[in-house]
């Protein structure tokens, strides 16, 4: 998949464990909206596994550590297709529309 700084995307797993607020006072809701404001591989802080991450317009945190703020997985998000339809949708309606001509 494609990302890039400046897209819309909506959070599909807000869940986050407790000790995440070690690092960060704010985090991504299910359900809602967010624009990219800056991404890049990071490791990630439990496992060390490097994956892309995401800093977003809507949520800014404290930093800590070396002069970090904390990023977001970018499996946490999908794309915004349109206005008032969920990732993906447009294409499923595609798909049918095809499979019914």
């Amino acid at each position: 998949m494609d990302w890039f700084v400046g897209q819309k995307v909506v959070c599909v797993n807000g869940k986050f464990p407790a000790h995440f607020y070690e690092w960060g006072d704010h985090v991504p809701v299910e359900g809602e909206t967010y624009t990219i404001r800056w991404m890049g591989e990071l490791p990630n802080g439990l496992t060390g596994v490097v994956g892309l991450g995401f800093l977003l317009v809507e949520i800014v945190n404290p930093s800590f550590g070396k002069n970090c703020e904390v990023a977001f997985h970018h499996s946490r998000f999908r794309p915004l297709c349109a206005e008032g339809t969920g990732a993906g949708e447009i294409i499923r309606e595609a798909e049918l529309a095809e499979a019914m001509s």
